[in-house]
């Protein structure tokens, strides 16, 4: 995964480093609470297409609404974006009411930015626990929707 912490930290409220040996991105909140970023590589879950699990969750600390939290998530799913070809796939637990919630303020959160960043993304929601977010300018674009859905079709018979 090529990725470039240094142009994240310069447009994040909030220091964003590496922990460990690079395999997931931590930073910490005004609050103390520290939150945990990863992207797990994946061929699996569409069709073969290589995309990356994102996933973000708070790991010490507790801490309340936090409006720099979407900022600083947006500008590192932003430069992994910029850095790769690959698309990113959020998916949430199915028995995890939690991990419901997060995902759709997840996606809210994107589609705003895409709404503000002139359609740079593209957003597909796929079932009520999952959602793709891919750049427009995607060499594999068109595989990569038609993938979602077909997952999301196999998720509404699952649900």
């Amino acid at each position: 995964m090529i990725f470039d912490i240094g142009r994240v930290n310069k447009v994040s409220p909030y220091e964003v480093y590496w922990e460990g040996e690079g395999n997931a991105l931590l930073f910490c909140t005004q609050s103390g609470c520290e939150y945990e970023v990863t992207f797990i590589r994946d061929c699996k879950v569409l069709d073969g297409l290589e995309t990356y699990q994102f996933s973000f969750k708070p790991i010490y600390g507790k801490g309340g609404y936090d409006a720099n939290i979407k900022v600083v998530i947006r500008c590192i799913i932003d430069e992994f974006l910029s850095a790769n070809e690959s698309a990113i796939i959020y998916v949430a637990r199915a028995d995890e009411i939690d991990a419901r919630c997060r995902n759709r303020l997840f996606l809210q959160w994107f589609s705003h930015a895409e709404a503000q960043n002139g359609g740079r993304y593209i957003i597909k929601i796929i079932g009520d626990r999952a959602g793709l977010i891919i750049c427009r300018n995607n060499p594999l674009l068109a595989e990569y929707i038609e993938a979602a859905e077909e997952l999301n079709a196999t998720l509404e018979k699952v649900d």
